[in-house]
């Protein structure tokens, strides 16, 4: 009801779904129906001002109603431009037949003869806001009013006034058609920006519960780190005691043992690690910002990745790029998560599939970028907006605990850039991390030495000559 009570006054909401067309469609046909038979009910009228069953004017009649009801049967799908034609079909059509009635009722003293002043505002409902049907029904009307008033020899000072009337009834029905256009035009623009700013606050409601989610594991952060920490430091202790006490034993089982505490160290290690990562979350790194080549910071990454198999790798980096202020340890994690990321995307591929991570170090506008790209099966459109929130994984159960792209982006954000991943367009996943340069520092000139990192189908890394590091 409020849809169609929304088109009666000539406003239309853009892009109707298909229930809103059916209802809008629903609507505009009652009423069209309604003025058929309004429209029809004329007839004893009619027979009563010419006193007597006329069947010309029965016929004129008739016509009227059958243009009206005709219209409001067509269906929707017949296509705007055809639509358009309708209607101006039926409202020309109407007025003719409503002079026709007008003449066979008595002409210039036809008792409907004020009715023709008010059709074109009546009919300016349903000209689907249409100023060209308007004009033309308006013209119509006020030409055949005025035509029968000069054919009965009407007083001039009467038919001025007629055409007065009928020029302030015609401003009425054009001004209200193209207010009717004019306002649906505006409830466009004031949908469009609706759904923006729906857009933006759901933005800032994902971004409220991005932080509700950090604060919540920066407490668990912290109590991790204290109830874990103090054992874990007795554990630490006990196996260095029992390392050293493991030499005493004899030959035979003393590799063994010595392998057995080695694991265990790792695994001391490895919740150590874990614990570091948390602790991010619970309070803002404190490290001294520096400047940071990220050249450098790759080489050093990959160096530190062969552990992980990462497999083929293709290096290129851009000379004279300027430095960044970061932290250069931190960025030199979030590359390293990104090339382990890659070598783990790899192994799930079929053995006769391509294995190549690429790794490219570039400027762009006033920012430094690092882009890793990978032939594997890239990120699920599902799982795009979820692969960085903390603990969310896609790997088997203990082999990833789902923080390191979340600590990534996490570092990378605190340094003033950003971390973008996306698809590529011939399969594989493209990670790029996006850091403002430092403008007016001393860019990375010096030679660049090419050097193996121990794989035959690794490209050498470049890698600086070593110079004293600038201060930030």
């Amino acid at each position: 009801m409020a849809r169609a009570l929304l088109y009666v006054v000539g406003v239309e909401t853009p892009a109707p779904t298909l229930d809103e067309q059916t209802v809008e469609s629903t609507e505009r046909r009652r009423g069209l129906l309604a003025v058929a038979v309004v429209v029809a009910c004329f007839f004893p009228v009619d027979a009563f001002f010419v006193h007597r069953l006329d069947p010309v004017l029965v016929l004129a009649r008739l016509i009227w109603v059958l243009l009206v009801a005709t219209a409001a049967v067509l269906p929707r799908t017949l296509g705007p431009i055809l639509l358009r034609r309708v209607e101006l079909g039926r409202t020309v059509g109407s007025h003719l037949s409503f002079v026709w009635i007008v003449v066979l009722t008595g002409g210039a003293h036809s008792p409907y003869l004020p009715f023709l002043l008010v059709m074109p505002v009546a009919l300016t409902h349903f000209t689907m806001r249409d100023q060209t049907t308007t004009v033309l029904g308006w013209l119509v009307s006020g030409g055949a009013s005025v035509a029968l008033l000069l054919h009965a020899h009407t007083e001039p000072s009467v038919v001025v006034v007629w055409v007065s009337l009928m020029g302030a009834s015609g401003f009425i029905a054009i001004n209200g058609t193209a207010f009717q256009a004019r306002l649906s035009r505006k409830l466009v623009q004031v949908r469009a920006a609706r759904e923006a700013m729906a857009v933006q606050l759901a933005e800032a409601e994902r971004q409220r519960s991005h932080t509700e989610r950090l604060a919540l594991v920066g407490q668990l952060a912290a109590g991790v780190a204290h109830e874990i920490n103090n054992p874990l430091a007795f554990v630490h202790a006990n196996l260095g005691f029992v390392r050293v006490e493991a030499e005493r034993l004899p030959d035979a089982v003393r590799g063994e043992v010595v392998q057995a505490l080695h694991e265990a160290d790792r695994g001391v290690d490895r919740i150590k690690s874990i614990i570091r990562d948390l602790r991010v979350f619970s309070r803002k790194d404190l490290e001294a910002l520096e400047l940071c080549y990220l050249g450098e910071v790759v080489a050093d990454a990959v160096v530190l990745a062969r552990a992980s198999a990462l497999g083929p790798l293709r290096c290129v980096t851009s000379p004279g790029l300027p430095p960044v202020r970061a932290v250069a340890r931190h960025l030199c994690e979030v590359v390293l998560s990104l090339l382990v990321n890659a070598a783990d995307a790899l192994q799930t591929l079929p053995l006769e599939a391509e294995r190549l991570v690429n790794v490219r170090v570039y400027s762009e506008a006033s920012e430094v970028c690092i882009s890793v790209e990978d032939t594997g099966a890239g990120v699920p459109a599902a799982l795009h907006d979820r692969i960085f929130e903390p603990f969310f994984t896609t790997k088997p159960l203990g082999k990833g605990m789902g923080l390191g792209l979340a600590l990534a982006r996490e570092y990378v954000e605190r340094f003033g850039g950003r971390l973008l991943a996306e698809n590529r367009p011939e399969g594989g996943a493209r990670f790029t991390m996006r850091l403002p340069a430092v403008e007016g520092a001393a860019p990375a000139d010096a030679p660049w030495e090419m050097q193996p990192v121990g794989d035959p189908d690794v490209t050498p890394v470049p890698r600086k000559r070593s110079s004293p590091r600038p201060s930030a």
